[in-house]
Formats: structure tokens, sequence, C-alpha cells
């Protein structure tokens, strides 16, 4: 799931009959089976491993009166896709409104995408055949593609399930990526470099089973930053995986000179689990959060908490419960108000308000 930057009472999702829907919060524009959506059409033939609103940078150079939405989608039929959800038609076969096809390719990976991150038009996208691709996507002013492989990167030996990039100070074009896989590594990349067999830093069992989740901290660039801090947050990467752990790291503190299982044990916090070890869970955290530059936020282990937690102090700062099991997070800010969506198991989508 993801919230847009440019409209964000939008917010999009994914799910596993390769089904995307957009969603706006006020429920103004509506359909005959739920006032919130705007559009749910199938957009791929297996689950969708992600949803992104394209950058804004890209969504710029489109002209202004096609009052365009692009967005991308990656799924486990190894297709990236590109819609534009501000022009919809009927489909003849199925009879349903669906957004315009403006892209599409399967020949980026042999097999199948498990994750995927975008920024500027640069396209990471990491595969059950073990690799890590680096593409670049450019949109005319009337949302003509172009589209071109750049780089394959080689560092993990198992399905890459997580790849995020860092983003940069004043939205540049960033050049650092994180990974994880069911290898149980974490690594960072330089994508400058020559070298796409290795990676700059890795971390060896990072967690238990295999890592699911590597996050930046997005709100390094805060107002509230004193540079120092502005350094601190900007390396801080958070982790999860098959096992009841959420890791933060401050790269700056991984040394690539040691062995990667030295690294494995320099986090600056370990969070544990939400779930008392006498009830019977599934051990995996999903979909941890930044919520600021002091909160993360979680799901997991197969109950109904959320789980917030300090990054100052490494406490617990609050538990609450859901109805049903939450899957997964997204979140935005609208005028200093923090919405938190969370997906459950069921299909329904809880929106949730924080003014910290």
């Amino acid at each position: 799931m993801e919230f847009s930057d440019k409209y964000p009472d939008l917010l999009l999702a994914g799910g596993k009959g390769g089904v995307v829907s957009l969603f706006h919060l006020n429920g103004n524009l509506s359909n005959s089976e739920n006032k919130n959506v705007i559009i749910s059409f199938k957009a791929h033939q297996k689950w969708i491993s992600d949803v992104k609103f394209l950058s804004e940078n890209i969504c710029n150079k489109v002209d202004s009166n096609t009052q365009s939405i692009p967005i991308i989608t990656s799924s486990d039929d190894g297709f990236i896709k590109v819609w534009d959800l501000g022009k919809c038609r009927k489909n003849s076969q199925s009879g349903f409104e669906e957004p315009k096809l403006i892209y599409k390719n399967n020949n980026i990976h042999d097999k199948g995408i498990f994750s995927m991150d975008e920024v500027n038009g640069l396209i990471l996208t990491g595969s059950k055949d073990r690799s890590i691709v680096l593409s670049k996507l450019a949109l005319s002013s009337t949302l003509t593609p172009s589209f071109e492989i750049l780089s394959t990167f080689n560092h993990h030996y198992n399905v890459v399930k997580s790849v995020n990039w860092k983003r940069t100070l004043n939205n540049e074009n960033p050049v650092i990526f994180a990974s994880g896989g069911q290898d149980r590594m974490v690594c960072i990349k330089d994508i400058r470099t020559n070298d796409t067999d290795n990676a700059e830093l890795s971390i060896a069992n990072a967690h238990d089973g295999g890592v699911h989740t590597v996050l930046w901290n997005p709100y390094f660039n805060s107002s509230e930053n004193d540079q120092e801090n502005l350094e601190k947050n900007h390396n801080m990467l958070m982790t999860a995986g098959m096992d009841p752990f959420i890791k933060v790291y401050d790269v700056r503190k991984l040394t690539k000179n040691s062995s990667d299982e030295a690294n494995s044990a320099n986090p600056l916090f370990i969070f544990k689990g939400h779930t008392s070890n006498h009830i019977k869970k599934i051990t995996s955290i999903n979909s941890p959060k930044f919520l600021s530059n002091e909160t993360i936020v979680t799901t997991g282990e197969g109950n109904d908490n959320i789980s917030l937690y300090c990054l100052k102090t490494g406490l617990t700062l609050s538990r609450g419960e859901l109805p049903e099991k939450p899957i997964t997070l997204a979140i935005n800010d609208i005028n200093k108000t923090k919405n938190l969506a969370v997906s459950c198991k069921s299909g329904s989508i809880y929106i949730l308000h924080s003014n910290n």
C-alpha cells in the first residue's frame, strides 16, 4: 500500500489476486459497492508484490491538462506495468472499468518479481531469480514511455524479498540501496561502483529466517534535525524478517573490512515482537514502518496488535489492538496529522489517525 504525495487523500493497494485498488479517504468518489473505492481492477495474473505512485519528478513532465495519475505495479507474474489511473475505460471482456495501460515488460527477470522501489524513474526490482535489476523509466508530456535496463546485481544467494532506495537530501537521483533476501542477508549497494556481484556492506544472518523488509528512514530531512541528527537519521536502516525482531542500524557503524557476522551484532536497537511468549504465534514481524525520526510502528506475529517503539530509548511506547489481524501498513501526513492505513487479512483497510 502507498499514499500519494501529490494527492494525500488517495491510497493505492495491491492484493493476492493481482487486483489493484485506489481508495479516497474522504469517500466522496464512489462506486456502487464501496464509497471509498475509486477504481479496482485486475492488473496482473499473480499476486502483486508492490504498487507505487510514480515520483513527482516524472509526473511533473506530464502535461497537467491530461489529469493523469501514473502508477507502477510489479508482480509474481514477472511483469512491471505502468498505468494511468486518470484515464479509465470499460474492458470489453470483463465489463469492468480499468485504467489505461501505458507500459509493460516481463523481460527484466527470469522469475517473478518479489519487491520493487522507484525514485525519479530509477526502478529497483528484486526477484525470485536471486537478482536485483536497475532500470530507468521516462515519460514524455503525452505519457509516451521509454524504458532501459541499466544494471543487474547478483550479490544475493536466494530470493530477493525487499529493495529500498536511500533517498537523498535534495531529491536528487539516489545512488545507494539496501536489499534483503531469503538468504538472511542484508546488503547495501552503491550503484556507482563497477562491481555488480558484491555489495559494499553486508550483514550475514541478519535474522533467523529470510529478510522481508529493509527500509531507510524517510523522515531524515525533517526541519527539527540539526546536522548531527540529520546524518544519523539519514543513515538509519530498519530490517525485519521471519523472526520476532526488528533491528535498526546506523550504517556508518558497519565495517566493510569486518566479517559479515560482526556487522550483524551491531544494531542500534533490537525490538522484540509484541506477543507474550506463552501464546502460540507466528514468529514474524510484518511491515514495520518509520512513523517519525523517533518512532516506528509494526504489526505481525499473527495477532491483532499494533505496536509503537521509541528510537531514542529503545522502549515500547504503546500497544493497540484492531478487530482483526493487520498485515501491512502505509503512512502519510496531512496538516501535521499522520494517517496510518492498516490492511487486514480479510481485505479490510482501517485508517488510524495520530497527532504525534
